[in-house]
């Protein structure tokens, strides 16, 4: 009786934490020629001092969430999770300056 409990109070739990966790979390995908910003990691091992660069084009779709990425002549794969659309939302492929100041502004007060 005291198994059948823990196992269903387990489950339960389980789907609970899975709800809170699903509220905000966004799955990220991108296309061929979508331009991002991408988190370089600095020389220490802290996200704190990593820097967003880009914009940066995405060149080639290796799996649903690694990406081939071309910044400054060169091709590097990246994470979904170490990039961000750099078009704030606009039609526009080009990243306005003002745009990429205030994402790397929010994206930076995030990672603390």
């Amino acid at each position: 009786m005291a198994r059948e409990y823990a196992l269903s109070h387990s489950e339960r739990e389980q789907n609970r934490y899975a709800d809170y966790y699903n509220l905000r979390s966004k799955d990220k995908h991108f296309e061929v020629g979508d331009q991002v910003l991408i988190l370089m990691p600095d020389s220490t091992a802290s996200k704190v001092f990593s820097k967003w660069l880009g914009p940066a084009r995405v060149t080639d779709v290796r799996s649903p969430y690694r990406y081939l990425v071309e910044y400054d002549g060169v091709k590097r794969q990246f994470h979904a999770n170490s990039a961000v659309n750099s078009t704030c939302g606009s039609s526009q492929p080009l990243v306005t300056q003002w745009c990429v100041i205030v994402l790397v502004l929010v994206m930076n007060v995030i990672s603390l």
